[in-house]
């Protein structure tokens, strides 16, 4: 949860931080991903007509080519996890 806090005329943001670790407002805009870029960028991975995945994460801004690293490597993790259990095809139906 983000708590935007006032101090000293200007405004802090605060994110499961303590109070020393307060992060100016406006650098903490600059500093937040484009999840829509992010997450469209993720889902246009899994369509096989969609080509220049590289070309495209090349072009990104850094904090959102670092997002989509961070979340390919967790859904990595995630899918190799002996936890996972697959859905099986027969069972998924079209909408």
């Amino acid at each position: 949860m983000l708590v935007v806090l006032g101090y000293k005329s200007d405004f802090y943001l605060e994110s499961k931080l303590s109070r020393k670790q307060l992060i100016p407002y406006q650098e903490a805009l600059v500093s937040l991903p484009g999840f829509s870029e992010v997450y469209g960028f993720i889902g246009r991975v899994f369509d096989p007509e969609t080509e220049g995945h590289v070309q495209k994460l090349k072009e990104m801004d850094p904090i959102n080519f670092e997002t989509v690293l961070l979340l390919m490597r967790n859904l990595t993790v995630n899918l190799s996890s002996p936890d996972f259990e697959p859905i099986p095809m027969s069972s998924i139906r079209e909408v």
